[in-house]
């Protein structure tokens, strides 16, 4: 298998494993198998690499997950959702002490959009916390989903008024 095209697309070192896919533990495994590497052609760049397993199944090289793994976009989310999450407070702290402001219907339906969203914010923070296979993500998106689909009718409530 020549997998010389994927080379200099990463900074990473990547490593190459010959797996298969075992439809009982629903996973790809390496049990039996061996990643062997080839000859690499210098003219042309490419690397070879040999997969021998003791079973008659089919199989796949794959790249490590973990090396791959970046963490800038989660690092990014999750600044970017505290200063949400903080000019939200204050927002919410800008408007509470007035009673009498308070008493408008368009200030009333603002601060239930600075809850959902200050809430909904919180929660997506939470939940990039937890793995797929965690019991806590499915309810969590599920949550997630809501109040920032709550925030939007609070949103639209907001420009009708």
């Amino acid at each position: 298998v020549d997998t010389s095209m994927d080379s200099g697309k990463s900074d990473y070192d990547l490593k190459r494993t010959c797996k298969f896919y075992d439809l009982t533990k629903e996973e790809w495994s390496a049990e039996g198998c061996e990643t062997i590497e080839g000859t690499f052609a210098s003219e042309t760049g490419e690397m070879s690499y040999t997969c021998h397993c003791n079973h008659n199944t089919s199989f796949a090289i794959i790249l490590s997950q973990a090396e791959i793994a970046d963490t800038v976009q989660t690092t990014a989310s999750t600044i970017l959702n505290t200063v949400n999450i903080i000019f939200l407070g204050l927002t919410f702290v800008c408007i509470a002490p007035f009673k009498k402001f308070r008493a408008r219907r368009l200030i009333q339906i603002q601060v239930q959009l600075c809850a959902a969203l200050f809430v909904g914010h919180i929660a997506f923070i939470i939940l990039g916390t937890t793995t797929a296979s965690s019991k806590a993500c499915v309810p969590g998106v599920i949550i997630v989903q809501y109040l920032f689909l709550v925030a939007v009718a609070w949103s639209v409530c907001a420009s009708v008024t």
